[in-house]
């Protein structure tokens, strides 16, 4: 019986241990942070049918910077020193395993605390803390050269972008005033190109004036060159007329070419024609002489010397018609 009893006794127990580990809130964060950085920490909230919220606090502050529930929501300000929280269920199989955690802004440095209160409905259960130390990292002869330096970077970028505006404002000036000047030259350069396409047209309107006028005097001369031409060769005929007729008249067929042309060829025929009868003639008389009365027959010379009579006479009549000379204009 009194195994029994204890045996009971020693069940509850361990149930009641089990309980109150169940129930703490542990808070789990660094005892040092570095001052000014983004920092973390988590908290292994109570199971989940022994409360309803955990609100968690920093610092002195009236209003807690997240209040997690029992069913895995939590309620924080983004705008506030929190950056996300959330609540995670590492044993599903149970009431117990939720967790808490929370990523927060940098602290100034010195001295801070963290502070939880697990509620139960509106009954507070459970409260715990934990001491924070926030860390200068640099120290404060390193910061005041880095805060030096950046100061004169920050000058020398001013100076920089003043330089640099003035340069800006400079050059569009500048621009602006060279764009006016090209303007103006393009002004001028379409003035003077209008000029130079109004004296050009104006001086091929006199060159062709001029070469109209040219052109003119040339015909009225080359028309008075043909009138004084042939008043000169209507004199000159004149004058081989009178001194001279044959002339004369071979003078006046210079303008008929081919008629005297023709005349001389029959001329000539004719000529050669009365020539030719003129020494078949002679044949015949000789035949019939020869048959009738049958004289010896005449020596060779006598008619070998009017043969070449003959022909001194034709050549004489060639040597009179080449003496005739066309005078040119």
């Amino acid at each position: 019986m009194n195994k029994v009893f204890l045996y009971h006794i020693s069940i509850a127990f361990a149930l009641a241990l089990i309980m109150v580990n169940a129930s703490a809130a542990n808070i789990t964060a660094p005892a040092e942070i570095p001052a000014f950085a983004n920092w973390s920490f988590s908290i292994e909230l109570n199971s989940t049918d022994s409360f309803t919220k955990t609100e968690i606090y920093l610092d002195e502050a009236s209003i807690p910077i997240v209040t997690a529930f029992n069913n895995s929501s939590t309620v924080y300000n983004p705008a506030g020193s929190v950056l996300k929280a959330f609540v995670l269920d590492n044993d599903p199989n149970s009431n117990a395993g939720l967790t808490l955690y929370v990523s927060v802004i940098g602290l100034n440095e010195g001295a801070h605390n963290l502070k939880t209160q697990t509620y139960n409905a509106s009954n507070l259960i459970e409260e715990k803390s934990l001491a924070l130390n926030s860390i200068e990292v640099l120290s404060k002869e390193f910061k005041g050269e880095v805060e030096n330096k950046i100061s004169s970077i920050n000058s020398e970028l001013d100076s920089k972008s003043q330089a640099l505006n003035e340069l800006k404002t400079t050059t569009e000036s500048s621009l602006q005033q060279k764009t006016q000047e090209i303007n103006s030259l393009n002004n001028s350069i379409t003035g003077i190109a209008s000029g130079i396409e109004a004296t050009k047209n104006e001086l091929q309107q006199k060159i062709n004036t001029e070469t109209s006028s040219l052109q003119e005097n040339i015909s009225s001369l080359e028309s008075k060159n043909k009138q004084q031409d042939t008043a000169i060769a209507g004199k000159e005929d004149k004058i081989e007329v009178q001194n001279n007729p044959l002339v004369g008249m071979i003078v006046m067929g210079k303008r008929y070419a081919w008629i005297a042309g023709v005349l001389i060829v029959i001329i000539i025929a004719l000529f050669a024609f009365i020539k030719f009868s003129e020494k078949k003639g002679l044949k015949d008389e000789l035949k019939i002489y020869d048959e009738n009365l049958k004289p010896p027959k005449p020596p060779k010379r006598p008619f070998g010397d009017r043969l070449q009579t003959t022909v001194q006479e034709e050549k004489d009549l060639d040597i009179k018609a080449s003496d005739i000379i066309l005078k040119p204009r």
